[in-house]
């Protein structure tokens, strides 16, 4: 017999329901073995019994956002009640038969407040009774108004005293004066109940959440429970006993015996939501590289990388451990070899692979934080990472040795970019010299040094080398040209970008001005060592002569090219905040030093690179991903279906990953302990034991069923 994680329980005489895989089922309250009542797709919470217990009421998730549903207590047909397309959170019933919720679907504040709605006619009325969580009436009238803790659950906020912690008001009737009560235990108040005159309710103003009762005036604060690992929560009553769950088990009160009891469930579950599946990894990507011949490809989907070339041949999985999380691969420049970023043994580490092989030829390991971008040196022998801590490191491969670049105290590396030089002999990037001013610098991998190649500016992002290191191209965030509001007196600048280039030697002539000097690197396969003069640097630099955009970066090309991404500005209302594909609106372009001339290359794209090989170039739509050789300009007509060599559309659907849930929601799990480790605002921790609460908690994931119940 299996253990399940139980919910959100209500009881109504000698029957108690609970959630459990996102479905209600039905227990004895002496314990003894649950019957599922309902198997909907959406997820389902809080039931309550009515008074005559005849029927569940419940929130319900099966059509969008939750709404209130009914079901008979002995199973059968679901009827929904609410259409307010919007959350709404099943509190009870009324002694008169409606059902009570609660909902922001009303407020323009999006404040919740409460509502009762009549299971036949579906007549919806406001309690009006102002922003409220809850309500509940005695026997003989008097009424407990609960307010604000339903952000969010006092589990999930523990020992909370700010200014919206749960508060308790009593009235003499429903629709009476309310005083609060209970104001000096400053705890973070929730779930009031009522059995006699007696109120029952949950706080951790002893430090942990427990179960206390008081009188009617608020006196005689009394605790009930003595729970100390985890949170009593979503307390719930008939007017007879209480019900409440607290790590994943169902416990009884029983007013009269003055003890809570947990209740033994004898479940049965098939489990249908763990159980192991394959799914196919367009949908799930979370990072992909293409090798620098652009004969192969990795992609990372759902914690997984795969290998495989781009036509042909079979998917080759980097890494197969359970309860590991594997990402960021990145092709070295033999386009045989790949980096992977995995987090076994609770740490970030590279593990180096072939195509083929299921067990890394190399580890590399260090203090790297949360790895959140590499980059392979085009030698092959180092690998560039940022991490969360905005630093950059870089790793040699050969004795597996690091050290640090650089450390932005004011801004996120990712989004600034770094790159390596052809030769490896430097590295670039935007760095922050205080809030408001930022440079472009290089480092030098054999003096361990830097360089500021920029004056201070308000923003530089996209340092690249062109691909022979004469020029370094960037974005400069300072044409700022305002562009009027129609309704208020006010500008705003929404284009502050261009492209710019800097000649790193004096004797460099200027891109933009047409030579008859012969090129004495382009179209070799090892370029000369790249050497910078530092004397008067800063005063080379020169803007390309394009109009102002939102510049994403610049993508260096050969035959004297170089490609901008660039996007139109969008209002807020356009942008979804959890889109179900990636935006394809990224514009391209390119800009001909022969011609002196930007042209539209491509437009409609979600992403756009070369290979590093120089002979491949990679367009990203959406989900859809193809290679193509350079010169070849993307058929717009060529579906996406049309996987070939002919077309560059990579048949993603190929790499089929096997989902285990069990074993994702224990890197989950992992994962999340340690970015709250990495991202505290004090080493130790406010002196937690850490440790200690990862082994509290993780037991629970043996027991869960679902998804939500993961999150709860």
């Amino acid at each position: 017999m299996i253990s399940g994680y139980f919910r959100h329980p209500t009881i109504f005489s000698d029957r108690i329901a609970f959630i459990s895989e996102d479905d209600i089922w039905e227990v004895p309250a002496a314990g003894g073995r649950a019957i599922r009542l309902t198997a909907t797709n959406g997820l389902i919470s809080f039931p309550r019994y009515s008074p005559c217990g005849k029927y569940l009421a419940f929130t319900g998730m099966e059509e969008g956002f939750g709404e209130v549903y009914t079901i008979p207590s002995t199973g059968g047909e679901v009827r929904r009640l609410t259409y307010f397309g919007n959350n709404c959170t099943v509190i009870g019933w009324t002694r008169d038969g409606d059902v009570l919720f609660r909902t922001a679907a009303k407020d323009a504040n999006r404040t919740p407040v409460l509502l009762r709605v009549n299971p036949e006619t579906l007549r919806y009325t406001n309690m009006n009774l102002g922003p409220a969580t809850s309500v509940v009436t005695s026997t003989n009238g008097i009424a407990a108004l609960e307010r604000n803790s339903h952000r969010p659950d006092p589990a999930h906020w523990k020992r909370y005293r700010g200014g919206t912690a749960g508060k308790i008001w009593l009235a003499p009737e429903l629709f009476g004066e309310y005083r609060e009560i209970l104001q000096k235990l400053n705890s973070n108040l929730a779930s009031p109940q009522w059995i006699g005159e007696i109120l029952y309710f949950l706080s951790d103003h002893e430090g942990w959440g427990n179960l206390y009762s008081c009188t009617a005036d608020g006196s005689g604060v009394t605790r009930l429970t003595d729970h100390d690992k985890f949170y009593a929560r979503n307390l719930s009553g008939d007017d007879r006993s209480l019900v409440y769950h607290c790590g994943g088990d169902i416990f009884h009160f029983d007013p009269t015996a003055g003890a809570s009891k947990k209740v033994e469930i004898d479940y049965y579950s098939q489990r249908p939501q763990k159980q192991r599946r394959f799914i196919n990894a367009r949908k799930y990507r979370e990072s992909y590289d293409v090798a620098p011949d652009g004969s192969r490809m990795s992609y990372g989907a759902r914690g997984q990388v795969f290998a495989f070339q781009n036509w042909t041949g079979a998917t080759h999985r980097c890494g197969n451990k359970d309860r590991v999380r594997y990402r960021l691969s990145r092709w070295l420049p033999d386009s045989n070899t790949l980096a992977v970023v995995s987090d076994e043994n609770n740490e970030d580490r590279i593990e180096i692979y072939q195509p083929g092989e299921s067990e890394p030829r190399k580890i590399l390991r260090g203090d790297f934080g949360l790895i959140l971008d590499l980059k392979a040196a085009p030698n092959g022998e180092m690998l560039a990472l940022v991490n969360n801590r905005n630093e950059i490191i870089v790793v040699h491969l050969d004795d597996s040795t690091s050290e640090t670049v650089a450390k932005n105290s004011f801004n996120f590396m990712t989004q600034l970019g770094f790159n390596w030089s052809p030769d490896s002999a430097w590295i670039v990037y935007c760095q922050n010299i205080d809030k408001a001013n930022a440079q472009i610098q290089i480092y030098s991998i054999s003096e361990r040094k830097s360089w500021a190649l920029t004056r201070p500016g308000l923003l530089y992002r996209s340092p690249v080398f062109d691909t022979d290191g004469r020029y370094l191209y960037f974005l400069s965030h300072e044409r700022l040209n305002p562009v009027y509001s129609d309704l208020l007196f006010d500008v705003s600048f929404p284009k502050t970008s261009v492209p710019c280039v800097l000649p790193l030697q004096k004797s460099t002539l200027s891109p933009f001005v047409e030579s008859t000097q012969a090129d004495d690197h382009d179209g070799k396969e090892n370029p000369a060592s790249v050497v910078v003069d530092f004397e008067g640097i800063e005063f080379r630099v020169q803007s390309f002569p394009v109009k102002e955009q939102q510049f994403l970066e610049i993508i260096p090309g050969s035959e004297r090219k170089v490609y901008f991404a660039s996007q139109s500005p969008e209002g807020a209302l356009d942008n979804e905040r959890f889109p179900s594909e990636p935006a394809a609106r990224t514009r391209i372009s390119c800009y001909d030093f022969s011609l002196r001339k930007e042209e539209p290359y491509l437009d409609g794209v979600t992403r756009f690179s070369l290979c590093a090989g120089g002979n491949h170039q990679v367009v990203q739509i959406k989900h859809d991903i193809r290679v193509l050789k350079i010169g070849e300009k993307p058929d717009s007509k060529q579906s996406p279906r049309e996987t070939n060599s002919k077309t560059g559309w990579i048949d993603l659907g190929r790499i089929r990953v096997l989902i285990d849930p069990g074993m994702e929601w224990h890197q989950m799990y992992r994962e999340i302990w340690r970015l709250q480790k990495e991202h505290f605002w004090v080493e130790d921790m406010s002196r937690v034991d850490w440790d200690g609460v990862y082994a509290l908690y993780e037991p629970l994931i043996e027991r869960i069923g679902c998804r939500s119940e993961f999150s709860d």
